[in-house]
């Protein structure tokens, strides 16, 4: 396994309706993991599927794209304990941190790209 650090993307999935967006953040890197960090739907959104079609969607692009999945959002670990086609690819990652105290040793990461999830919703469309 290459002890150098791993490349970092930051990325996060998107839905909007309503002029509000509610959002799954998450990175993936160079050695086959994907981390969901966080899910964010604003109170207006909550109660309609929202935080659940993203979780869901992630879950996919990891199984689609051969990713581990390292989850440290609750919404995420309630949902894959209820879908078992989904524990499956959860486990937990080695954090750079825990490997090596080398500040030069942290990952590198790029921000700012998206996975093309974002959508408008309109009232006539719900999810």
């Amino acid at each position: 396994m290459d002890s150098g650090p791993a490349r970092v993307v930051s990325s996060r999935l998107e839905i909007e309706k309503d002029g509000k967006v509610g959002y799954l953040q998450f990175d993936t890197d160079d050695r086959g993991w994907m981390t969901i960090w966080h899910t964010e739907v604003p109170p207006e959104l909550r109660g309609h599927g929202i935080a659940t079609e993203l979780v869901k969607t992630a879950f996919d692009y990891a199984r689609n794209n051969h990713l581990h999945v390292d989850v440290t959002c609750p919404i995420a670990t309630s949902l894959a304990t209820k879908h078992p086609e989904y524990q499956a690819l959860i486990g937990k990652k080695a954090r750079e941190s825990d490997r090596q105290d080398d500040a030069d040793s942290k990952a590198s990461v790029d921000s700012g790209r998206m996975l093309p999830l974002r959508r408008k919703v309109s009232p006539q469309h719900p999810i």
